[in-house]
């Protein structure tokens, strides 16, 4: 899966959709930002999208304080 360059915690992605997020406990964790909020994630792209119901209410990236990088292809 190609994937694009880590961005800072304090930039916001331009499109809903799943995203990789660096968080310390876990190797790989991924999130859905719905262009407002970011959503509770999982292991894997398809496990973040099935949890875009569950909202953390952080309305940026710069609340949540972990950085992220983009999908550069529709995960399957």
């Amino acid at each position: 899966m190609k994937l694009t360059p880590w961005f800072s915690a304090n930039v916001k992605p331009v499109r809903a959709g799943v995203y990789q997020v660096k968080e310390c406990r876990m190797p790989v964790w991924y999130r859905y930002w719905d262009g407002q909020f970011w959503c509770a994630g999982g292991p894997s792209p398809w496990s973040a999208r099935n949890w875009t119901l569950v909202p953390i209410r952080v309305k940026d990236t710069a609340g949540m304080a972990l950085p992220w990088r983009g999908l550069a292809e529709e995960p399957k």
